[in-house]
């Protein structure tokens, strides 16, 4: 009956479209896939940021965190993916690239930067994607963790 034919066009509704099943629901986040636009700050994020997210990036951003990256980066993108959408927003993220969007390349150049993504939190830079299990550890972060995504 009924419930039969909902469930027959939920299968075929998800067909073509995981990005947008996975940035609803949770789950692994999905990677970069074109080329990056600068004019935006590289790949669209996708994902849909969860309350923890949210409180999470309020948080790091209150804490003095900082995420250094360039557009063009495709770590840096599973980076905001993390977050979504909303969460990513709220971080103080600072452009490195040259000619990547509102770039501040000499404040990645007088931090040290060597790679991107990279985190300065209290005063030490974490190389590389953090989780956000990570990012609430090193942070003290005391908020729930009901974190939706994490890496292929």
């Amino acid at each position: 009956g009924m419930i039969t034919l909902v469930g027959t066009l939920g299968v075929y509704a998800n067909v073509g479209e995981s990005v947008a099943t996975s940035a609803d629901n949770g789950g692994p986040i999905p990677t970069a896939s074109g080329a990056p636009n600068a004019a935006i700050g590289g790949w669209k994020v996708n994902t849909t940021s969860g309350q923890s997210e949210i409180d999470l990036a309020r948080h790091l951003t209150e804490v003095g965190a900082k995420k250094y990256g360039a557009y063009w980066c495709p770590h840096c993108y599973e980076q905001k993916q993390l977050f979504g959408k909303q969460a990513f927003s709220q971080i103080n993220y600072i452009e490195c690239a040259r000619d990547g969007k509102n770039a501040q390349t000499q404040a990645c150049i007088a931090a040290g930067i060597q790679s991107y993504p990279t985190w300065q939190i209290n005063g030490e830079l974490l190389p590389g994607v953090q989780t956000l299990e990570e990012l609430a550890n090193v942070t003290d972060y005391k908020g729930s963790r009901d974190f939706k995504y994490y890496l292929p």
